[in-house]
């Protein structure tokens, strides 16, 4: 019962996110190039708090057939 409670899954907004960084930095490379380092960084961090999302906060997809 506690698995019905969570909140489901958005996948299409970290995407997008993800997106939406890499076009950032890409556009601004030649202005700061310390920034890709900076920006890898940041995405680790994105990743490990996307994946705490997924395995204690959110509920698993229902199955179709």
């Amino acid at each position: 019962m506690e698995e019905l409670e969570r909140d489901e899954v958005e996948h299409f907004d970290d995407y997008l996110e993800y997106i939406m960084t890499y076009g950032y930095i890409t556009v601004f490379a030649a202005a700061f190039p310390f920034g890709s380092t900076i920006t890898a960084l940041f995405i680790y961090i994105e990743l490990r708090s996307d994946l705490f999302k997924l395995e204690k906060t959110a509920r698993r997809p229902f199955s179709r057939k």
